[in-house]
């Protein structure tokens, strides 16, 4: 073969390999784009579900669900098909209980969920979170009295209008509550966080233990409690009756 034929028949494999190479990235880009497209304009799907005759919540299973105080009861599942089959909005004794079947593992395989209840309640005095479960109040609660709990990582975010409050959270989940309250009990444990410096209370009580967290504004009396690391401040001028043991901490801020 003639060396300018040589030549020429190189450079043409190069620019037809380099093609192929250009067209199969091209090829693969384009695949991941539409697929992130196609991921991303997923819209789960809406049931309205019949449930009525509630005055209290439990959440679980990471499920996020949101409040609102009105004139009816309601309840809209948002979720993908399969995740829908197996989410469950049960009333028992009174109580609007929102979970996961016990043998479906849906939320935790992997796969990107969109899982959230709405809720509108008429009346609502008491609230639990679990098992990784963020609750949040879309307008002001008000009650008489209303208590709530919060355990095992899960999250909570409450505005609230009430004369008595009380409020638990332990082993690591995290607490942001705004409004007022005249009397507040709270208690934190095990790594748990209250974080209510923009809650106005007149008279509370507080206990944080296991390195556990409470802010609060309390403006006539406080009485602390803190133990194993445990730490509570306080915002305003209240008479002051505390205890602090192994590291606990009581502080104005």
């Amino acid at each position: 073969m003639k060396p300018l034929n040589k030549i020429a028949l190189i450079t043409t494999t190069a620019i037809v390999g380099f093609s192929l190479i250009s067209f199969t990235q091209t090829e693969l880009t384009t695949n991941k784009s539409a697929k992130a497209t196609t991921e991303k304009k997923a819209i789960p799907d809406t049931e309205i579900r019949n449930v009525s005759g509630f005055t209290g919540i439990k959440s679980s299973n990471g499920i996020d669900v949101f409040i609102s105080q009105g004139t009816t009861e309601r309840v809209e599942v948002k979720a993908d098909a399969e995740t829908m089959k197996h989410l469950r909005t049960e009333v028992k004794n009174g109580v609007l209980e929102i979970y996961m079947e016990s043998n479906w593992n849906g939320l935790f395989s992997g796969k990107s969920h969109t899982t959230e209840v709405h809720v509108t309640a008429k009346t609502l005095n008491s609230l639990t979170a679990s098992s990784g479960s963020d609750v949040k109040t879309l307008t002001k609660i008000k009650a008489d009295k209303f208590s709530a709990k919060a355990s095992s990582g899960s999250d909570l975010t409450l505005n609230i209008e009430v004369n008595e409050f009380s409020f638990e959270s332990s082993s690591g989940s995290d607490a942001t509550i705004t409004g007022s309250a005249k009397v507040a009990h709270l208690k934190s444990s095990s790594g748990s966080d209250i974080e209510a410096n923009k809650l106005m209370t007149e008279v509370c009580e507080a206990q944080a233990s296991s390195g556990s967290n409470i802010s609060v504004s309390v403006s006539k009396q406080l009485k602390a409690v803190a133990s194993s690391g445990g730490d509570i401040s306080y915002h305003g001028n209240p008479s002051v009756s505390k205890e602090e043991s192994s590291g606990g901490e009581v502080s104005k801020d």
